[in-house]
């Protein structure tokens, strides 16, 4: 019975993948590898069950890096564990977005930083990520001046 127990646990072990991220330092390595960096709130956020993705529409207020519509699709993994990053509607974000197949996509690893308040966060949590999105927007000055 106990070899049977482990053989279960060991089969249903390996199917199973959770996202992992490496911490690092903001580096010009983000922007090189973002096809754009974007700034703007999201209108929508629909899912696209086939392919286990959350399909998110995004106004553009600003294109940091990368020539955008006004409007754009953003894919994500529709669960964290998948590497998806959880937006909600009216939610403003810097994104660094990558294209793969002629879709724009963001994940949980990039470097992407909500800037607004949701109810019931804290004023402190909001002020820490413009302070980082500043300190993002002054290095990739810096990056393009290198």
């Amino acid at each position: 019975m106990k070899k049977n127990v482990t053989i279960l646990f060991l089969l249903v072990s390996a199917s199973v993948v959770a996202c992992s991220c490496i911490r690092s330092k903001f580096s010009k390595k983000h922007v090189d590898n973002a096809s754009y960096i974007i700034k703007g709130e999201v209108l929508k956020v629909s899912h696209d069950k086939k392919n286990w993705q959350n399909i998110i529409t995004f106004r553009v207020d600003d294109a940091i890096k990368g020539n955008t519509k006004k409007t754009v699709k953003i894919r994500t993994a529709q669960d964290s564990a998948a590497c998806g990053l959880y937006v909600q509607k009216n939610d403003q974000w810097f994104l660094f977005v990558y294209e793969l197949e002629g879709q724009m996509h963001i994940g949980l690893c990039d470097k992407n930083i909500r800037y607004n308040r949701r109810p019931g966060e804290s004023r402190a949590l909001r002020k820490k990520n413009c302070k980082i999105i500043k300190n993002y927007q002054k290095k990739i000055k810096e990056f393009r001046n290198e």
